[in-house]
Parts: structure tokens; sequence; C-alpha cells
């Protein structure tokens, strides 16, 4: 017997994923109130008339399991946002990555979905960097030799979910996309922290409030 997703609320097409409670807390401070909120895989679910908004959300098995309902459900075309350790030397705190392909230690290059990415290409209002980023599920096991690898390849961040999202996304037949911020820097041999930086935080409100005009 397959394992089924129970039935659920109809679901508006888009759907964000918001990786962080404090950044899902902001989101929601700029929306109206939802007409449904539901608690699944260990998030909280709020459904709007044209977005469905989730988190918080922390790495693979956690936003498969969230993808899979979100898609029994109705949802069609999801945005991932969350935080990334950047390792390229032209990064800095605050800045935002839209990546186009994202890796794993142990998968083959995936990639964005297309239509999404040249949307969001040229509608976002800000500046931005494209890349590959590399997923991984455990980010205090690197060492600078591994950093140093990850430079070479071309790798300019790292994060806990975008691999898996890509990867899983053309197996359900949905479009999806990540929007990184860069929340520390691991290109040095001392970890720069920008967890608490105003240059973070503005960003982040930024980010956070044109995403909450989107669909309103």
């Amino acid at each position: 017997m397959y394992i089924k997703i129970p039935p659920g609320p109809a679901l508006p097409e888009m759907a964000f994923i918001i990786s962080h409670p404090l950044d899902l807390n902001l989101f929601l401070s700029f929306m109206p109130k939802p007409i449904k909120k539901i608690s699944i895989c260990l998030a909280k679910l709020c459904i709007f008339p044209t977005l469905s908004v989730i988190g918080p959300c922390l790495g693979r098995p956690q936003l498969l399991v969230i993808l899979e309902h979100l898609k029994a459900w109705g949802g069609k075309s999801f945005l991932f946002l969350g935080w990334c350790g950047g390792i390229s030397p032209i990064l800095n705190i605050g800045d935002i990555i839209l990546p186009h392909t994202a890796t794993s230690e142990y998968q083959a290059p995936s990639h964005v979905s297309p239509f999404l990415f040249k949307n969001f290409q040229i509608n976002i209002p800000f500046s931005f960097h494209t890349g590959t980023v590399i997923s991984v599920d455990n980010p205090y096991v690197f060492d600078l030799e591994k950093i140093h690898n990850y430079q070479k390849q071309g790798i300019m961040a790292i994060d806990m979910e975008t691999e898996a999202l890509f990867r899983r996304s053309p197996d359900l037949g949905i479009n999806s996309i990540s929007l990184l911020i860069v929340s520390d820097l691991l290109t040095q041999a001392q970890w720069e922290q920008g967890f608490s930086s105003p240059q973070f935080k503005s960003r982040r409100k930024m980010v956070l409030e044109w995403l909450s005009r989107l669909y309103f």
C-alpha cells in the first residue's frame, strides 16, 4: 500500500515556503489576515485568496514533505525564501542570490524552473546575484579545504534546501524558485556571522515587503 497525502484545503496555485521563523513572522505582519491557518509538517500554513504561505522549514526532509502536501492540495508554483552562507569572494552580508543551479555532494546538479527564473529576473527591483549553490544536511562539518574546493567549482553559497526543491519539482510537475539572503560568509579562515547585522536585517525586510506586495 502506498502512503497517500490526506485530503486538505484547496490551495491557490502560488505558494511561498519561508525557511526561518523570524522571516515568516515578519512576512505575515505585512499581510492581511489569512482566510485559514492550519499546522502541517511541523510548520504553519496560512492560506490567502491568491497565495499560501508555509514555514518554518529547515532542511531537505521537511521541505520535501511540505512540497508533497502542497502539491496534492493544489499548489503549482513555489518560491523558497531562505538564508545561506556565502563562499564566493564577491558576496557580502545581506546580498541576495537567485540560484539557477543547485547541487549536493551526492547528486548531479539540478536546475531552477526556467519560466519562474526568467520572470523573477525581470521583476526583482533590487540587485542580486545568480549562480550555483550547494545544499548540505549539516553545515558544521565543513573545513577550509572543502570550502576552497567549492570555490574552485564556482559555487557561490551553501544552504540546506534548494537542491531538494529543484530536484523534486520536475517529478511533481511544479515550478519552483529559490531566493536566498547571505547571512554569513565562509570565504576566510574566520567564519563571519552577519545574523544580527543591520545590513542583513534591512535586506530581509526589503525582500519580505516586496514579496508581500506581489500577490496583493
